[in-house]
């Protein structure tokens, strides 16, 4: 996955699957929360923030060939969203949005947290 690219979003993951696939786009945000994740869990075990990025990447590599896999679940401010875990790190959710070209990863939030405060996309991140 790129993590370099500048502005709202990531460059977009492409993963094919039976000939099938949608590109994956992390956004700003969600990149965002995937780094101060990482980063907190390398405090402690850096091999585990490692595999964080790996399991996210896998995550991301699901949702380009299966859009739908996730929950579904609407949220007041959010609209309608799918969210799935992180596989190995269960207490993450990642929600994202598919559409007919891309699935847009919206943000990656442990699942202790309010989850329709954390998802409010009306809000900048210093909000």
């Amino acid at each position: 996955m790129d993590r370099g690219e500048e502005g709202g979003s990531q460059a977009p993951v492409r993963v094919e699957r039976d000939g099938v696939s949608k590109p994956v786009r992390i956004t700003q945000r969600a990149q965002d929360d995937i780094d101060a994740i990482a980063s907190y869990i390398a405090l402690d075990n850096l091999d585990a923030a490692l595999r964080l990025y790996e399991a996210i990447d896998a995550v991301a590599g699901l949702l380009g060939s299966h859009p739908e896999l996730g929950v579904r679940r609407d949220f007041q401010r959010s609209g309608k969203l799918r969210v799935v875990r992180v596989p190995g790190f269960e207490q993450l959710l990642v929600y994202y949005r598919p559409s007919d070209s891309f699935v847009d990863v919206l943000r990656v939030i442990h699942g202790a947290r309010d989850q329709e405060r954390a998802l409010d996309v009306t809000k900048s991140p210093d909000s």
